[in-house]
């Protein structure tokens, strides 16, 4: 009886121990990231700064890359490769535009891969912008959402911000959408740390749109072409003949959007 339970014992003790010999023979990624963390230090307001970090392959599996992501618009990430072999490495290119930044930043690169212990590594650059002399443009908001019927007239608020310190210059503006035109062609002066409100009007085609894309020129140094987009919310007329012909032929103009 005791040859029989410890001949048991035995056989459990020796499955346990070839399972755990199994489990850590299996290959897996192991992703390392150098440096994890760039300072700029100070930096000039305007340029566009540019620094690298290198990802490598620790583990004895390939590593794949699923997603690059940032925390913000004026960051830019360029990968060499997206698929490491063991031992492989990769660089990581980092751009920052830093127009219409000021003051500290702190921004994050993730990127997202198969490695198992560590499926989301974060990545940071951080720095001192310092603002430039000079007029420097801030409009708000930069994106509008409307609601207005097709052949109707449009009115849309800017709101224009001189954070700079010299007097800020508005040269035109423009809008791209079906017809091309200038719609405001007059200089604006706006002193420092001045906001002034400019009505626009324009008004909507005889067809459904998705956006329409306004340009803002000035004499800001850092961004002399700023965009506003109006995102309008189109109610369809009553009088679909008088509007779009027929009801199918406005149906087939909103399946090719």
């Amino acid at each position: 009886m005791r040859k029989k339970f410890f001949l048991s014992m035995l056989a459990i003790f020796y499955l346990i121990s070839l399972s755990s010999c199994v489990w850590a023979k299996t290959p897996s990624p192991c992703i390392e990231a150098s440096p994890l963390s760039f300072d700029f230090g100070k930096i000039k307001e305007g340029p566009i700064y540019k620094t690298k970090f290198r990802v490598d392959n620790c583990g004895d599996a390939p590593l794949r890359i699923l997603h690059v992501r940032t925390s913000c618009g004026c960051t830019g990430v360029v990968i060499g490769k997206k698929i490491l072999n063991p031992s492989e490495s990769t660089n990581v290119m980092v751009t920052f535009h830093s127009a219409g930044i000021s003051g500290p930043f702190r921004k994050y690169i993730s990127i997202q891969s198969n490695d198992p212990t560590c499926p989301n590594l974060l990545l940071e650059i951080k720095g001192i912008t310092v603002p430039q002399p000079g007029p420097r443009l801030v409009l708000e908001p930069w994106k509008v959402h409307i609601l207005k019927k097709v052949n109707d007239k449009v009115f849309v608020k800017l709101k224009l911000t001189n954070k700079g310190t010299k007097t800020l210059i508005i040269t035109k503006i423009i809008a791209l959408h079906y017809n091309i035109r200038l719609l405001h062609n007059k200089q604006i002066l706006i002193p420092p740390h001045t906001r002034k409100v400019l009505r626009l009007s324009f008004k909507t085609p005889p067809f459904i749109i998705r956006k329409f894309v306004f340009l803002i020129y000035s004499n800001d140094p850092n961004q002399p072409i700023h965009y506003l987009l109006v995102l309008p919310k189109i109610e369809k007329s009553h009088n679909f003949k008088q509007d779009f012909g027929c009801p199918a032929c406005e149906e087939q103009r909103e399946l090719n959007f």
